[in-house]
């Protein structure tokens, strides 16, 4: 009959010191076996063939090839027993999964040594599986919580433990990922306590890669620091990717937008400036060549990371099954492309990813899925792949720079190897203040100052440039057209110049080399081009008399505003203008005769003028009637109206003459009615004058 009963709650009789009998645990530790585990030490590689060190080397390995032989051919009880009391097992175990060669690594074990440590391989692989299952059988199987209990309280297992088991064994290059994801669910599903280490190891990843590689490249001081540095950089970026790649419901307890953005401005920053070490550093072409092979497996090596956290995190595998509905694939399909905007900016890691990951082959998944996505998303991002492209020309100019005799650029500068990726930004950032230079004089620049646009800025304000510098600025300068002082308008962006026609090719080769860029003013185009105020294309054509500088004088603005000259000099017009050429309304022509009201039916002549202008006093004889009295009388009367009534003239009173009854009737009559006019109502001309703003209030 099987025994139901879990291995940590069973017991078992056994004869104490004084012969009597008792009841222990099956794992106490006076069950264990007497196995002395050794560590594992690297392969000495810089050692000859036959040197002692080698054959030392190959007999540790026999011994323990032996020990696990011995553990793995243990009982059920008695393996738990040895692994939860027997030390050295775990040293034997940490030191080669510490120490083990990787499938990533350049070098490699001798071929009359490799039989032995492939069966060594396996048998660690075999003694992790054990350890990580708790039920072999019916009858040999732990308890869950016992079995998670002891491989946490004990250190069987750790988050850089899991990462080496992946880094070893998983994929994509280890061959036993379903084996080891198993391994890794188990242990995950029976402690949980490893998911609070895994959130630990998030928090603390980043910042321990940044500080390790900080270190590092401080020290750095010859080219085995570099290399150190790079293998170092290598390695976790490939353990990453093998734990990723073996266990990805990982990810979920990772910021992945953080991760790819991190690695990605490492990318950037790291082998920028390795690569300006070396320069600085006397290095032999042997080790040039060698750390020039692990910069180029460090950049593989970050993009693949990159696209296993963007293929993991998005649940791409999920596009592959046809079982999946349209919304799910949808929703896989937009974050791919939220994350993958992430690294657009950086087109060198981009056009990286676009070979090394095959992302061409990514969008065809997509778009044989049921995914609903616009595809402007897809030619969006492979647009920013040929970036680099689009700036040919400049890198044309300033080999002609280079050429150049006043372009001596042998002292202490960078190659275009060294530009860091964000080189368009700088000069844009550059040209925002010095618009007047071009890109390759500006990448120039940046060459010399390390590529610092605060230096240059400051450089050029000063006009503080070294010889070479200057003498390139000269060139550029010499090549753009001066403008007169007062013909200048500043330089707009730099756009390409059409290239000439073959009739025109003769000629211009004879001539000065024209300009292969031109401002966007002398390029713009506008309905007023070649007009009379076109200050782009005809400066010294302008027709200034039409061109008024401030205020218009009086005379002008008197004659411009008086239309009755106008349309007296033009006699043709005259006809068209004419204020009464409508028929004419004599509907109250009878109420105005009765009410007497003589200056309602003045004339409508209106003319604007301006202000403070002199009043025109018309000239008359004295006794004639105005003339616009005059002539609406004789259009009335050609219509037929009655004429209005003149009123009776004004009695004049002489000075030193006797008053005849008139002149007195005249005299009381303008007593009478003196309030009407003059100056004799002050309030009615106090309130007029306030209104105009002539009194202080």
């Amino acid at each position: 009959m099987a025994n139901t009963i879990p291995l940590d709650k069973r017991e078992t009789i056994t004869t104490t010191e004084t012969g009597g009998l008792e009841k222990v645990p099956v794992l106490d530790r006076r069950f264990m076996t007497e196995i002395n585990f050794i560590q594992y030490s690297i392969f000495p590689i810089h050692e000859p063939q036959d040197s002692p060190t080698l054959k030392e080397w190959h007999q540790e390995i026999k011994i323990l090839l032996h020990d696990l032989e011995m553990l793995l051919a243990l009982s059920h009880d008695k393996f738990w027993v040895q692994l939860v009391h027997d030390p050295t097992l775990h040293t034997a175990l940490s030191t080669y999964l510490q120490k083990a060669p990787r499938a990533w690594d350049i070098w490699g074990i001798p071929e009359r040594f490799i039989e032995s440590h492939n069966k060594l391989h396996k048998l660690i692989f075999l003694t992790l599986l054990r350890m990580s299952t708790d039920k072999e059988s019916r009858e040999c199987f732990l308890s869950p919580e016992a079995f998670g209990f002891a491989i946490y309280e004990n250190y069987m297992f750790d988050i850089p433990k899991l990462i080496d088991i992946c880094s070893l064994y998983g994929h994509p290059h280890g061959g036993n990922g379903t084996l080891v994801n198993k391994m890794l669910t188990n242990i995950f599903t029976k402690q949980e306590s490893y998911l609070d280490d895994l959130k630990v190891v998030r928090e603390q990843l980043l910042e321990q890669v940044f500080t390790n590689v900080t270190t590092k490249y401080d020290s750095a001081q010859t080219t085995i620091g570099l290399y150190d540095l790079l293998c170092y950089y290598f390695d976790t970026c490939m353990s990453l990717i093998s734990f990723f790649y073996t266990y990805p419901p990982t990810l979920n307890y990772f910021n992945c937008t953080e991760l790819i953005s991190s690695f990605g401005t490492l990318y950037s920053h790291l082998f920028h400036n390795i690569k300006a070490k070396l320069k600085r550093l006397s290095t032999p072409t042997s080790n040039l060549q060698s750390i020039k092979a692990i910069i180029n497996r460090g950049q593989i090596a970050t993009v693949r990371l990159i696209h296993c956290v963007i293929w993991h995190s998005c649940l791409m595998d999920e596009l592959l099954d046809e079982s999946g509905t349209e919304e799910e694939h949808t929703r896989c399909a937009e974050k791919f492309i939220a994350q993958l905007s992430t690294i657009l900016g950086d087109t060198q890691i981009m056009t990286k990813y676009y070979h090394e990951c095959n992302l061409p082959k990514t969008f065809a998944i997509i778009k044989n899925s049921k995914a609903e996505i616009a595809y402007e998303h897809f030619d969006y991002i492979l647009n920013a792949v040929d970036i680099e492209r689009d700036h040919e020309k400049d890198k044309q100019e300033l080999d002609k720079l280079h050429s150049s005799p006043s372009a001596d650029l042998t002292n202490g500068q960078h190659t275009d190897e060294d530009c860091p990726a964000n080189i368009e930004a700088l000069i844009s950032n550059i040209k925002s203040i010095f618009p007047q230079y071009g890109s390759a004089f500006l990448k120039q620049c940046l060459n010399t100052y390390s590529y610092s646009s605060e230096e240059v800025i400051t450089a050029l304000l000063e006009n503080n440039l070294p010889p070479h510098l200057e003498g390139a600025k000269k060139l550029t300068e010499s090549n753009q057209p001066g403008p007169s002082r007062k013909d200048h308008v500043p330089p707009g962006p730099v756009l390409p110049v059409p290239k000439p026609s073959s009739s025109n090719s003769v000629q211009s080769s004879s001539n000065a080399p024209a300009n292969t860029t031109k401002s966007l003013v002398a390029a713009r185009q506008n309905v007023y081009d070649n007009d009379e105020f076109d200050v782009f294309n005809n400066p010294d054509e302008l027709n200034f008399d039409c061109i008024h500088i401030g205020k218009k004088n009086k005379e002008m603005q008197l004659r411009e505003g008086n239309a009755k000259e106008f349309l007296m000099k033009n006699q043709k017009l005259a006809f068209e203008y004419d204020e009464y050429d409508d028929e004419y309304d004599d509907t109250y022509d009878g109420l105005m005769m009765a009410t007497g009201d003589e200056t309602t039916d003045q004339s409508a002549e209106f003319v604007i003028k301006p202000l403070n202008a002199p009043a025109e006093e018309e000239e008359r004889e004295e006794g004639s009637e105005p003339q616009w009295r005059t002539a609406d009388a004789a259009k009335r009367s050609k219509r037929g109206a009655r004429p209005v009534t003149q009123p009776k003239p004004r009695e004049v009173d002489k000075v030193g003459q006797k008053a005849d009854a008139k002149v007195l009737n005249q005299r009381r009559r303008d007593n009478e009615n003196k309030a009407r006019r003059g100056n004799h109502n002050r309030r009615a001309g106090a309130d007029r004058k306030r209104r105009g703003g002539m009194l202080h209030m």
